[in-house]
């Protein structure tokens, strides 16, 4: 028996198929992929832009937000996302208060045609957006508290070494063209007596640290 078919309204959603694996990987959190859905089904299909208020969609996506304790101020942190993660881009603006034209990436229009709003983003960071609002992959690596202190002793270590070398022009004792003044070498004794105390401090508090076998 054929399958029957009914002529239906074309007002259904193109969703991309990278999109939903995207949220089923954990790339896109729940709360993001909703908001996704709900802005691609307010957007118009000949512009891909939805002018929209952030109380509107907190209001207008069902319970997605009802456990926060500040609606509006969690839609924001969503949008913000969003945005950094590329899928929709916005003008900056003051607060979360106010309605914004939002522009949705691969959004599918009327005439088969998908939306590419890349070079928003390429623009958005040369006039010198935050580091905050650059994607993930962009930003330097921080370092682990343990690397960080091995890496502040070491440099310690490194600047009291250069500093108890007599042949440093800026710390070694002062020579004139006849003879050595043996009066400059007193201190220059006493000063590289302090910075090896100083240096066989650090050595022991990185044994102490583990950071030294």
């Amino acid at each position: 028996m054929p399958m029957k078919t009914i002529t239906l309204e074309d007002n259904f959603i193109k969703l991309s198929t990278p999109t939903i694996e995207d949220w089923r990987s954990g790339k896109l959190k729940t709360q993001e992929f909703n908001v996704l859905l709900y802005l691609m089904s307010r957007a118009s299909i000949k512009t891909g832009i939805i002018n929209i208020d952030y109380e509107v969609i907190s209001r207008e996506t069902g319970d997605l937000f009802e456990k926060n304790d500040n609606p509006v101020n969690q839609v924001n942190k969503v949008m913000l996302s969003l945005k950094k993660k590329q899928r929709i881009w916005f003008e900056r603006h003051p607060g979360s208060r106010g309605n914004i034209d939002v522009e949705i990436q691969h959004f599918p229009l009327k005439n088969q045609r998908y939306i590419d709003i890349s070079d928003r983003f390429q623009q958005s960071y040369g006039r010198g957006d935050s580091e905050s609002s650059l994607p993930e992959r962009e930003k330097p690596a921080e370092l682990l508290p343990s690397e960080q202190r091995l890496k502040d002793i070491k440099n310690d270590k490194d600047k009291l070494i250069k500093q108890m070398d007599i042949n440093n022009d800026s710390r070694g004792p002062q020579i004139d063209k006849i003879e050595y003044r043996k009066i400059d070498e007193f201190p220059v004794k006493k000063e590289r007596e302090t910075h090896k105390e100083a240096l066989d401090s650090l050595e022991e508090t990185m044994r102490k640290c583990g950071l030294k076998h």
